[in-house]
């Protein structure tokens, strides 16, 4: 009796809609509060009138008559014990709307029932929606500005593209980016060995890295490119990651060596290249910097009229140019005539306003030469666009999206060095009291410091996701003992329970977790084994809670 008490609390308070269907018609024969509220009904006497074609609307996305759609699920469901899918449901007022749907199989008294449970997935969908639309303008600046980005995992050898990087090289990105051990066939021989020496001062040292390479694409074509890498740290200073970009500028080297031959050629690109240019003569050799011409995109870059700074000098019209970086950048070129790439940024009040790329040569003339472009927008654009890709803007842990990526990329490193990992999903329990009672400010401090907590109880090697809410999923690997599984599960455990001081506001919540481990004979999808995962956790909130319990028997053989 207890259990079937537990079992239909967890029925009526429960967020998703739950619900049973019956055969042979397959109508509705139970609905909980959250099935009426999200399909407009009145009461559950009212919603077990409907079937789930009724709540639907005629047509799924995919043409197909969502009655027949909705059997051919049913029938799934009966065949397979459970099925999950997205589906698009209509409220009583017509209005539709995108849900995830799991039908279970259930035996009841010798009657076999479909418990379907659905969650409105509307906001999940805007989000996503969002991000394509963001990801497809990244995407179309990166084509423009001809620059592609990548990111290497260096203890896997796992690498990511851009499509722009794809394009550069000529290849296909259904073939995957190439690991850095293949990088050799992507360049030149002697700048792949500069590459190397490059990457790996940046993997002892930290220090970024900036050079010319001449790549090498598929057509056999070589292509002059400015390549840029940068290492980023974990918690402990360990650098885990590279990334960076690689710019295709063959050919502004080919109008570099174009105005170098020709005045005339350089005349006319002066005039119409999209890029600032800001020439100057040296009348004192090389010590005094003063303006010969300034192009129609440099007055629109800068904001100033050629005609107010021809014939002046830098240091008159720019008194910062000495602290900026810029008058002695000119000096070294106009002294060794070795052009030079000059990134700067611009500061006013200590605060950042403007990303510059400068690159600065001497003519055969003697006049120097600064070609500059505006990237203030490009890079802060990639900065938010990778950060609202794959971190939760909350807690900063990685997103829904990351996981998905750490999880395929961790199962594969299991099945390579034969070892186990482990998936668990935590709920945190007493959260919503906490924040009902104090507010949604009091609540994001919560999930801050608990998130941080259990992410300081795990090693580097694992990963911990926020999916949203108070939902987290953590994964655990290169488990060998049973014992150190369950230590580290504890500790986790321990991490979600300890008290929080918030200002004068001591709180405290614990945890259910539910775990799953592969490789196991049941599935080798990631998305199984998160379902795995929630399933138990489900199983721990109804074993009272703060507590584990495991989706297949532990310790698993």
């Amino acid at each position: 009796m207890e259990i079937d008490n537990r079992h239909r609390l967890l029925f009526e308070q429960a967020h998703d809609a739950i619900m049973t269907l019956a055969a042979p018609d397959w109508h509705f024969t139970s609905g909980n509060p959250a099935a009426c509220r999200m399909f407009g009904v009145a009461d559950e006497a009212d919603f077990v009138k409907l079937g789930p074609w009724e709540v639907s609307p005629p047509y799924q996305p995919n043409g197909q008559l969502s009655s027949a759609q909705a059997k051919a699920m049913i029938t799934l469901a009966l065949c397979e014990g459970s099925h999950f899918f997205e589906w698009v449901h209509q409220r009583v007022n017509g209005a539709p709307f995108p849900a995830a749907v799991l039908l279970a199989r259930l035996e009841v008294d010798g009657q076999t029932l479909i418990q379907a449970t659905v969650r409105d997935i509307s906001d999940q969908k805007r989000t996503e929606t969002a991000l394509r639309h963001n990801q497809a303008m990244l995407a179309r600046t990166e084509a423009v500005a001809q620059i592609g980005s990548w990111a290497w995992e260096v203890t896997t050898d796992h690498v990511v593209w851009s499509d722009e990087l794809y394009r550069i090289f000529q290849r296909d990105p259904a073939e995957g980016a190439p690991s850095f051990a293949e990088h050799p066939q992507l360049y030149v021989a002697a700048d792949m060995r500069q590459l190397m020496d490059a990457v790996q001062n940046t993997l002892t040292t930290g220090a970024s890295y900036e050079l010319e390479l001449r790549a090498i694409r598929r057509d056999g074509a070589v292509r002059v490119c400015l390549a840029r890498g940068h290492a980023e740290r974990d918690d402990h200073q360990r650098i885990t990651h590279l990334f960076g970009s690689l710019q295709d500028i063959t050919e502004r080297k080919r109008v570099e060596d174009a105005l170098r031959e020709s005045e005339a050629r350089y005349r006319a690109l002066f005039d119409h290249i999209s890029s600032g240019v800001a020439i100057y003569s040296t009348p004192d050799y090389g010590q005094t910097f003063v303006f010969r011409d300034f192009n129609h995109a440099a007055e629109r870059i800068d904001g100033e009229c050629r005609a107010n700074l021809i014939g002046k000098s830098l240091t008159a019209v720019r008194p910062g140019a000495v602290a900026f970086g810029l008058l002695e950048v000119l000096q070294r070129v106009w002294t060794s005539g070795i052009p030079e790439h000059f990134p700067a940024q611009v500061y006013r009040d200590e605060q950042r306003i403007k990303w510059y790329e400068n690159f600065v040569y001497r003519l055969p003339n003697g006049d120097v030469v600064a070609v500059f472009d505006d990237v203030t927008a490009l890079k802060e654009h990639a900065q938010r666009l990778e950060q609202l890709a794959y971190y939760d803007a909350l807690t900063a842990l990685p997103n829904r999206v990351l996981l998905a990526d750490r999880l395929r990329q961790a199962m594969a490193q299991a099945q390579r060095r034969q070892q186990r990992l482990a998936v668990a999903y935590l709920d945190l329990d007493g959260f919503k009291a906490i924040n009902d009672c104090h507010g949604h400010a009091v609540g994001d401090q919560l999930l801050i410091a608990v998130a941080q907590r259990m992410r300081e109880t795990l090693r580097e090697s694992d990963t911990l996701a926020r999916l949203g809410g108070d939902e987290f999923v953590a994964v655990l690997v290169d488990l060998v003992e049973h014992t150190t599984d369950m230590a580290l599960l504890k500790r986790l455990l321990a991490a979600a329970a300890a008290p929080v001081q918030l200002g004068e506001l001591l709180v405290q919540v614990s945890a259910s977790i539910g775990v799953t481990f592969y490789p196991q004979p049941l599935t080798s999808e990631a998305d199984h084994l998160l379902r795995q995962a929630d399933q138990a956790m489900y199983r721990a909130k109804l074993a009272g809670r703060n507590c584990i319990q495991f989706f297949t028997q532990y310790p698993p053989e």
